[in-house]
């Protein structure tokens, strides 16, 4: 309802503005194909420009709507015509490219005009027969163009196309640049692992023959494709044979090129991209490894939770002070903010500067703890992505000028996102905990020098070093001696906030690429603008090994057997549980399970026929495990002065034995027959596995092999952690919040997921006993996976398990090939578009560039539509005519590399003659070989 005074009006005016340029691609359907978003300040509509058309409403036209009580006007044709809004038909001036934007302005009677009202624009269509007030079908278009008659584009001609097949590299972080930079140096187009094909198809936007073509009329392409292979020359007979015989393998449209930043616009269908995290690219196995373990897998093992945990970020920046992320009220979770503190302060220290544009999460419907993981499951989500913007881990951000609009691009966007990483660690200190410090001790002037030298100092660090570490950075401009007695136990030793700067262990910057710019046929640099202009900043739980690995690798004679005595208990230390044992010489058995018991565990190993085996352990510590050999009779035994030291007799109440160092293995073998000949005589048969017994001393080893080995190593391949599964005790493990091996990783979980709840049934539960717990740890494990596999790199600093380094980490991450494909012309008005092959198989191929028009989509809508008229037209010769079968095409052979398969022999034998009785048979001069049908064979 209208308040305040009425003016009387004049005159009513329409005002048609035109664009400069005509928008691309299809018109009055598609929303992405508008004017190009890369700015968001709009010409001001407060009054008309210089070259806007007015057209003054006559009063006499104007009419009051019965049913709506709205005014409507309505213009002749002539007055567009003589306007020069509309062109003359009369005269043969046809299609112009021209749009137009309508404003609606009033004047009243005292000549005062009012502002410019946008005025909406509605195309309707009417069926036959209907009355024109009656809209059957309504579309509603940004700006109003004169539509032209529908128009059957032709086939490209193949002079103005072009193909270049090759192998497709897309863009990774490099193997010395897994942390963010202020630049694309640490970014480089590689090789895909899978060997993913690509042909890049060029082609010109129209026939380069036909310099009156109309571009502007093109709203995409269409790219179809012959398996000539598949063919025969039936189909080349005619066009119709030749028509049904192409596929359409892309929808190839049109885009401003600012547009192509903000394409895809989100991260929220995290299934569409391909993501490279740094231990992605250490996983990499090279093509003599694969050769080597005779596998096609292009990843190795991984940790898991065969022996390490994950650690979630601590939910606020200091234990039991604001700002933190959730809240607990009555045993119940409650989230205090949607964004995880660390990560709303980067998004407040960019704020400051530039226009952030956030991605907006769908709300998440109520559901309980088993719906949750299946809406989220790593066919879905397979980065994890999903649950951490559920969370409140990972947030998705583009920045823009404030003053132009303008998209912050490249290096830029990397460079600022950079110092606000920095800037809003050291304002999170200060603010939260050192300023209110010195505050109370009155010390301003320490105060000052702080917040005017220390913040500028590190911030103009950071800009002069772009390569520097973050963590280093911050760490240095906390680490002040003064710092130390002021902080207390807030601060560490050194100065520095452990869970603040622990945060960068958990910090990954995902930076994203356009689609029409994430492949190339070659290994290459990155250019600054073939990224989005997006970025996701994600924090991810860090992965922590708990239990090691140890290994002994034994050789002995076929069929021999060694004893092994592990000690689960040692002097002076804590026990040693849980120990897991596997021996490789006996698969069968699978791991075994050794209790913590004072009386150490024995187990006799039989060597296999090739007389090597490896026997392995998971602890939380290095077990003692002694080599010997039971001794049935010996009770006194002198070693010979060669393996003194190497071997001696070990007496007890369960009876004696010969225990055997790893020395022991570099005796000769007459050293040996000394050590069997100093033996009772009844034990010499048993003792003759020392003749060639030789072991390791038990060592410990990564869980997987970490790229590097000697040349002579047997086991340079190996992944100890593929013998073992997941420890048996881990529910047990996660019902206690205080046990070391990852008790708190369950509870902070649980309230992580149930922070999600609503007032609204169901609700996420985490169950808290050993034996709920168990029952959906197979699930569980199976969901939280991809953290562990897509994390930054894990390394051990003395002392110190193996956990995740500090970051922050460089991610990479680019749309999978979809359809339909964005493409802008280039500066010689050719477009571009990279076709991936993930088969290895050879092909001969022909392929068409099918145009269609800016308004074939609309036309075809409304011959498709139900309520113009009973039955559909059928429009497919309008839109893809015939080709001509004696045009030719783009012909594009692409070589096979997938190796043949060896064949399979069924059988083999010499063909001699039939044999009689009593007579010998000479040797046939034919070798008859059958082998089975190939499996590439139709």
């Amino acid at each position: 309802k209208r308040t305040g005074t009425k003016i009387p009006v004049a005159s009513y005016w329409l005002v048609f503005r035109k664009e400069e340029t005509l928008p691309v691609g299809s018109y009055g359907l598609d929303s992405e194909t508008q004017r190009p978003a890369g700015k968001t300040l709009p010409t001001s509509n407060a009054r008309p420009l210089p070259n806007d058309i007015k057209i003054k409403l006559d009063f006499a036209a104007v009419s009051l709507d019965q049913d709506t009580g709205e005014q409507v006007a309505r213009i002749p044709l002539a007055d567009l015509v003589k306007a020069g809004v509309l062109q003359n038909a009369e005269y043969g001036e046809g299609w112009q490219p021209e749009a137009w934007r309508i404003f609606f302005q009033t004047i009243s009677v005292n000549t005062v005009p009012s502002a410019l009202a946008p005025v909406g624009i509605a195309l309707i269509a009417l069926a036959p027969g209907v009355a024109e007030e009656v809209a059957v079908e309504e579309r509603r278009p940004a700006e109003l163009e004169w539509i032209a008659q529908p128009i059957k584009f032709p086939l490209l001609p193949p002079e103005d196309q072009r193909a270049i097949p090759g192998l497709a590299h897309f863009p990774m972080p490099t193997s010395a640049g897994e942390r963010l930079g202020t630049t694309f140096a640490n970014i480089q187009y590689t090789e895909h692992p899978l060997g993913l094909r690509c042909v890049r198809f060029r082609w010109n936007q129209g026939p380069s023959s036909q310099p009156d073509y109309p571009l502007d009329l093109n709203a995409g392409y269409k790219l179809l494709q012959l398996d000539i292979d598949a063919q025969t020359t039936e189909t080349f007979e005619s066009d119709v044979n030749l028509g049904a015989a192409l596929r359409e393998i892309q929808d190839v449209q049109m885009m401003p090129a600012e547009n192509l930043l903000l394409l895809p616009g989100d991260t929220l269908t995290t299934s569409q991209w391909e993501a490279w995290y740094p231990s992605t690219k250490k996983r990499l196995r090279t093509e003599e490894e694969k050769a080597a373990t005779r596998t096609q897998n292009v990843l190795r093992p991984w940790y898991s939770w065969r022996e390490s945990v994950l650690e979630w970020p601590p939910e606020t920046l200091v234990p039991g002070m604001k700002p933190y992320l959730f809240r607990s009220v009555g045993g119940q979770i409650f989230r205090e903010q949607n964004i995880h503190p660390y990560l709303q302060a980067i998004i407040d220290e960019l704020s400051r500067v530039f226009t952030v544009d956030l991605q907006s999460l769908p709300p998440m419907q109520p559901q309980d703890l088993q719906g949750f993981l299946d809406s989220t499951s790593k066919a879905t989500d397979p980065y994890g992505w999903k649950v951490l913007q559920h969370l409140g881990l990972s947030v998705a951000l583009s920045l823009r000028n404030p003053q132009t609009g303008s998209l912050i691009i490249g290096e830029a966007l990397l460079k600022n996102v950079r110092i606000a990483i920095v800037t809003a660690a050291l304002n999170l200190t200060m603010n939260n905990y050192v300023l209110p410090r010195l505050a109370e001790s009155k010390q301003s002037d320490f105060a000052k020098e702080l917040t005017t030298k220390v913040l500028p100092d590190t911030v103009e660090k950071l800009k002069n070093s772009p390569d520097a570490s973050l963590r280093d950075l911050v760490a240095g401009a906390l680490a002040n001696p003064a710092l130390v007695n002021l902080a207390g136990n807030f601060l560490g030793g050194n100065g520095v906030d452990p869970t603040l700067l622990g945060l960068f262990d958990h910090l990954y910057a995902e930076v994203l690429f356009q689609p029409g710019r994430s492949v190339n046929l070659k290994q290459d640099e990155v250019a600054a603008d073939s990224a989005l202009a997006i970025m996701q900043l994600s924090l991810r739980p860090v992965v922590r090994q708990v239990l090691s690995y140890s290994r002994m690798h034994m050789k002995g004679g076929a069929n021999t057997s060694i004893s092994l005595r592990i000690r689960t208990q040692i002097a002076g230390q804590p026990p040693i549980t849980p120990i897991t044992f596997v021996n490789r010489a006996d698969p069968a058995s699978g791991q075994a399970q050794l209790d913590e018991d004072a009386k150490p565990a024995q187990r006799i190993i039989t060597f296999p026929m090739d007389g090597q085996t490896t026997v392995y352990f998971r602890s939380v510590r290095l077990p003692q495990v002694e080599v010997f050999l039971p001794l049935a009779h010996t009770k006194t035994f002198t070693a010979p002065a060669a393996a003194s030291g190497k071997v001696h007799l070990q007496s007890s109440p369960a009876g004696n034995s010969l225990l055997i160092d790893a020395g022991f293995s570099t005796l000769s073998p007459q050293d040996r027959q000394a050590v069997i000949n100093a033996l009772h005589e009844d034990d010499r048969e048993a003792a003759q596995v020392l003749l060639s017994l030789e072991f390791e001393a038990l060592h410990e080893v990564p869980p997987f092999w970490n790229g590097e080995c000697a040349e002579d190593d047997p086991l340079c391949y190996d992944n100890p952690s593929t013998y073992f599964t997941t420890p048996p005790d881990l529910a047990d493990v996660f019902s206690s919040p205080n046990d070391p091996r990852g008790g708190m990783f369950w509870e902070d979980t649980r309230r992580y997921l149930e922070a999600l709840n609503g007032d609204a049934d169901p609700k996420i539960e985490l169950p808290t006993t050993a034996e709920d717990i168990e029952k959906m740890l197979g699930d569980f494990f199976a969901w939280s996976q991809r953290f562990f596999d897509h994390s930054g790199l894990v390394v051990q600093e003395a002392g110190q398990p193996r956990r995740t380094d500090a970051g922050p980490w460089l991610v990479t991450a680019y749309p999978r090939a979809g359809t339909p494909a964005y493409a802008t012309p280039d500066e010689g008005g050719r477009l571009k578009y990279d076709h991936i092959y993930e088969d290895k198989w050879a092909h001969n191929y022909r392929y068409y560039v099918q145009p269609y028009g800016r308004y074939d989509r609309l036309w075809h809508s409304y011959r498709q539509s139900s309520a113009l008229a009973e039955k559909p037209y059928d429009d497919r010769e309008l839109l893809q005519p015939l080709p001509d079968p004696e045009m030719g095409g783009l012909d594009v052979v692409i070589d096979r590399t997938q190796r043949v398969d060896a064949p399979v022999i069924l059988s083999s034998r010499r063909l001699d003659a039939a044999a009689e009785p009593g007579v010998p048979v000479a040797p046939g001069s034919l070798w008859e070989v059958i082998i089975a049908q190939h499996p590439e064979q139709a």
